[in-house]
């Protein structure tokens, strides 16, 4: 079975693909670009990254996934993935390393301060906020 693995260009995801021996398929913008800028990104950049990463997708990921039986997207913006999968007839897994966008009766997320709407007020239990049974 093939295995491939698109990720960001920096050098630390190539290295360590190599080290196991899996291809390496540069995908999206740079992770340590933005850390190491002269300005942290805007939310104007986050509406731009956003429609350019489900072109790639297509572009990239979807090559890359020929032949393949999965999908597994994970990231902040897996935009595009799903799509490419059931174009490609896969199996389609989001695998979350981080519970910032992830819905939980136990803490607020950064979900609820995005930009594009007003967070809800704090006094508001979490469950409510996420409408949980």
């Amino acid at each position: 079975m093939p295995r491939r693995w698109c990720a960001p260009p920096d050098g630390e995801f190539a290295e360590l693909l190599a080290r196991v021996g899996v291809p390496h398929v540069p995908f999206g913008p740079s992770v340590r670009a933005p850390t190491v800028g002269a300005k942290p990104p805007t939310a104007g950049d986050a509406f731009r990254l956003a429609p350019a990463l489900v072109t790639e997708h297509f572009e990239k990921v979807g090559p890359a996934a020929e032949g393949c039986d999965a999908l597994v997207a994970t990231g902040l913006i897996p935009a595009g993935a799903p799509s490419v999968a059931e174009r490609h007839g896969l199996r389609y897994v989001y695998a979350g390393f981080h519970s910032l966008g992830l819905p939980s009766p136990h803490w607020p997320t950064w979900a609820s301060a995005r930009p594009t709407t007003a967070p809800p007020p704090r006094t508001r239990p979490c469950r409510r906020r996420w409408r949980w049974p």
